[in-house]
């Protein structure tokens, strides 16, 4: 497994980086007999024990990838812009990991992070505040801004939490400590 693995020194951090064969991997997935548990038998290889946080992320469609790393995790956060159709989809969204894992209480296993807020807009404002006033506590008190920074880093392949004076990779951060140290301010 050794050889899929990547090593970032500025971040700390191993990876696996997506690749072309990432494009068949419904079709792999759907030949197991288990198809569903195939990332937890996988995570659950002692190998992977070396690690504190496995981070997997994932498109927003709900399929056989997707319910894999449901499955196979302990906690979920859910990216939801900053805006009415993403807030209304959350509910669906809550309702279908609550299937998934009907072991793991919502409260328990879920964070939600908004994302592309504007600070000035009154769209973001209000659902910020409709997600804090229905989810409470799920809410990460931190909302990731919408700048034209994290487009751009996307393209030079660029960790904003490295760049000075990012303002999105300072929120990226606030995040994470949150996440960490169990602060959740909603």
């Amino acid at each position: 497994m050794d050889s899929f693995i990547r090593h970032n020194d500025n971040l700390n951090v191993d990876y696996i980086p997506a690749n072309a064969m990432l494009s068949g991997i419904l079709a792999i997935l759907a030949t197991d007999s288990d198809s569903s548990t195939v990332f937890v038998r996988i995570f659950g290889n002692p190998f992977f024990r070396r690690y504190d946080y496995i981070i997997i992320d994932c498109q927003t469609s709900l399929d056989l990838l997707v319910t894999n790393a449901l499955k196979c995790s302990d906690k979920v956060i859910i990216p939801v812009q900053a805006d009415m159709l993403a807030y209304e989809g959350v509910e669906l969204m809550l309702n279908t990991i609550a299937k998934i894992n009907p072991q793991k209480p919502l409260a328990d296993s879920v964070m939600m992070l908004l994302t592309m807020y504007h600070k000035t807009t009154n769209v973001s404002k209000e659902i910020f505040a409709a997600l804090k006033e229905s989810y409470k506590s799920l809410v990460v008190s931190t909302p990731i801004p919408y700048r034209t920074e994290a487009k751009v880093s996307s393209i030079e392949r660029t960790a904003l939490v490295n760049k000075k004076n990012s303002c999105v990779g300072e929120a990226y951060m606030n995040v994470v400590e949150e996440l960490l140290g169990g602060n959740k301010n909603g």
